[in-house]
């Protein structure tokens, strides 16, 4: 299989698994929400984005450095495996031990009571579970083994919901075990992956290879992770400071739907960032050019019409989901969300190249600027406007990242594809008109109608060309 090949078949298989691991997060909105209630939701969702903000700072953005730096030829990858994990285990366990003892101030701080305490205390060991999974996973990256890497994480998250759905709906259990039940889930992960890991390239005592060159490219890139995880995670974590539990919980559960379009781009990401790393090594830097091109040409196309189906029909989906008699997020709210996400799928997109690139540092400066933007945006308008307030910060500040991030990538001479925007914008447009004409309200037959029509209108406006739209990943000499 050529190299161009196997992109192509990592991309539609990694999708694949992407859409069953974001059945998780749509199950358990209302096995949490219907059983346990919003408020709950909210503290599921709430220990969520601070564990995963922490893991991200204290996993020193590791795992990144194990993909970028496994490709030279002069380190043994067990080595810089095991090394890479020690250091990150060690750092990640710092904050754990400190995020158990302040569990009760953070539940009311966050989510204006300390009930939550213990769920807290249990959450904590999610921070040290993550920094493993997560540079577990990033093993099979190194050499681009992406069906791998995607299959175990649908392994996980289908494990997760039947033992979640399992302890709420048959053992009536509360958010506590919920969490305890994640944590649990993760950590066997954690172990069967290094089990494999030792199997296939035996255990070696960690020796820390050139480990300042390894944290110089890791730290600004695990920064600039957290930096764009504080614009996507800060509102709820604001939300709850300023609103409560249940705000927290109607947020996260329009975040829930409207992220599901990083479906669309984390299977590109995931295996361009490899794939990028190699052809950088070979001095091929033209062929990134190829990739992105096509890579935010099917990324727009897709997740453009997915706001639009948002609109429709997002909140007859989230009562569904939260059960009669609970608060459901608003189409506008949902609106707002999602084309904040489609600027932050994009902004993503381009920016893999410069991390494949060395270019951590840049990257970060921008993150940074946008995490501080955030957060004062949502300063601001959540006390104003509340959870609408919040999608706008969340809006305004992908729109900043996603031109600041552009606007770096001058090692090659990247395009935006015009032509697809506009012809996907009016489609939709069209689609979304002639749905509210006709008054369609079916959850089955607007998804179904509206991608007939939408895709329709695309092969009018001459762009939904098969061979023209896979002929950006050809390339000369590289089979």
């Amino acid at each position: 299989m050529s190299s161009k090949e196997k992109t192509i078949s990592d991309i539609i298989v990694i999708g694949i698994i992407q859409i069953a691991i974001r059945v998780r997060g749509i199950v358990f909105i209302p096995v949490i929400s219907i059983y346990l209630g919003v408020g709950a939701f909210g503290a599921y969702a709430q220990i969520l984005a601070l564990t995963s903000l922490l893991e991200l700072v204290f996993g020193l953005g590791l795992y990144g450095g194990l993909v970028r730096f496994g490709q030279k030829d002069k380190y043994d990858l067990s080595n810089l495996y095991f090394s890479y994990m020690f250091l990150s285990f060690l750092s990640g366990l710092i904050v754990a031990i400190l995020f158990y003892h302040f569990s009760a101030d953070l539940s009311a701080v966050t989510l204006g009571t300390s009930e939550y305490a213990a769920a807290f205390q249990i959450g904590s060991a999610l921070i040290l579970t993550n920094i493993l999974s997560r540079i577990g996973k990033n093993y099979f990256r190194v050499d681009s083994r992406m069906k791998i890497f995607g299959l175990l994480e649908g392994i996980k998250a289908y494990a997760s919901i039947i033992s979640v759905a399992y302890i709420v709906l048959f053992e009536g259990m509360g958010i506590s075990e919920v969490i305890l039940v994640i944590v649990l889930v993760e950590a066997i992960f954690v172990l069967l992956i290094n089990f494999y890991i030792i199997w296939e390239a035996g255990f070696t005592s960690p020796s820390f290879p050139d480990i300042k060159d390894g944290l110089r490219y890791s730290i600004p890139l695990s920064i600039s992770s957290l930096g764009s995880n504080l614009s996507s995670r800060a509102d709820r974590i604001l939300i709850g400071v300023f609103l409560g539990d249940s705000a927290v919980g109607i947020y996260s559960i329009a975040y829930e739907l409207a992220t599901g379009m990083r479906i669309y781009t984390l299977p590109i990401r995931q295996t361009f960032f490899p794939e990028f790393s190699r052809f950088i090594e070979n001095g091929e830097i033209d062929t990134c050019k190829e990739y992105i091109d096509a890579g935010v040409r099917y990324f727009l196309m897709i997740s453009i019409p997915t706001v639009g189906g948002l609109y429709l029909i997002g909140p007859t989906v989230a009562s569904l989901l939260v059960g009669t008699g609970e608060p459901v997020p608003t189409a506008a709210l949902m609106v707002i969300l999602a084309t904040g996400l489609l600027l932050s799928g994009v902004d993503r997109m381009y920016s893999v190249v410069l991390d494949a690139n060395d270019r951590t540092a840049r990257v970060t400066s921008v993150r940074l600027l946008g995490a501080f933007f955030n957060i004062i945006l949502n300063l601001l308008l959540i006390p104003e406007f509340g959870v609408v307030g919040a999608a706008f910060a969340t809006l305004l500040t992908y729109a900043f990242t996603v031109f600041a991030i552009y606007l770096s990538i001058n090692i090659i001479k990247q395009s935006i594809p015009t032509k697809t925007l506009i012809s996907s914008v009016l489609s939709t447009i069209v689609m979304v008109y002639t749905i509210r004409l006709f008054n369609i309200e079916s959850i089955i037959l607007v998804p179904f109608l509206g991608s007939l029509l939408y895709f329709t209108l695309l092969f009018a406006f001459g762009e939904l060309n098969i061979k023209r739209f896979t002929s950006n990943f050809d390339y000369v000499g590289r089979g």
